[in-house]
């Protein structure tokens, strides 16, 4: 179900002749039922009739103001403008994390696949066919490519939420549950004495991932309300 947000996005978006990303029929759904934006369509409405019947009037388009930008945002609360800068640096750093701990997943995975070939050699038989090395651990290597895939898939998808901040959400569950089920394992080994600098590496990056994903689906939907309201209070 769409957020008032977004259904508001969609609004102004309809209204103005462009790809409202919502079908019509949901809109309508939703503000029929729905006063807040009911309201918030009944005020953009009122605001391009008024602008419409301007253009009428005056024979030709209406030119903005040269400074039409500055004059707007001088208008609203210094407070609003102050928050919202504070929520998009907030935002960059949380993205800024999560692109460094997936290329640091990425270039960990990669050690992984180098490492797990080494533990794999071959040598001749007596018949001169190639068989596996004595010495070789073909379950060790089969972990370590299974662990190379596991942070493979984390650095795609930790630059992906990078990129695209509205993945987070999906991501967060995953990099979470990660990170819990791991914990335990990290907590029971630090008790025997037998945990490895490894282990605790994987556990730091995955919390810290966890963390920034969740900070940035945070700070990304309080940027999207904040613009929101910034256009209700133009519409006012």
């Amino acid at each position: 179900m769409p957020s008032h947000d977004e259904i508001q996005t969609a609004l102004s978006a309809r209204i103005d002749g462009e790809p409202a990303g919502i079908a019509d029929e949901i809109l309508d759904a939703h503000v029929s039922g729905c006063e807040r934006c009911q309201t918030f369509q009944n005020r953009a409405l009122a605001l391009t009739r008024s602008m419409h019947h301007a253009n009428e009037h005056s024979g030709d388009e209406l030119t903005p103001p040269r400074q039409l930008t500055e004059d707007i945002l001088a208008g609203v609360e210094p407070t609003w403008r102050r928050s919202a800068r504070r929520a998009e640096l907030n935002t960059i750093l949380a993205r800024l994390t999560l692109l460094v701990c997936g290329v640091g997943f990425g270039i960990w995975a990669v050690v992984q696949v180098i490492a797990s070939g080494g533990l794999i050699p071959q040598t001749l038989d007596v018949q001169g066919e190639a068989v596996l090395d004595p010495s070789a651990d073909p379950q060790l290597a089969t972990a370590l490519m299974e662990g190379a895939a596991l942070r493979a898939g984390v650095s795609l998808g930790l630059l992906a939420a990078a990129w695209r901040p509205y993945w987070a959400s999906g991501l967060m569950p995953v990099v979470g549950a990660m990170g819990m089920f791991f914990s335990g394992f990290i907590v029971r080994d630090l008790v025997l004495g037998v945990a490895t600098s490894e282990q605790i590496l994987l556990i730091a990056m995955l919390l810290v991932s966890a963390l920034a994903t969740a900070w940035l689906w945070i700070r990304y939907r309080y940027v999207q309300h904040r613009y929101v309201q910034l256009g209700n209070h133009i519409i006012e």
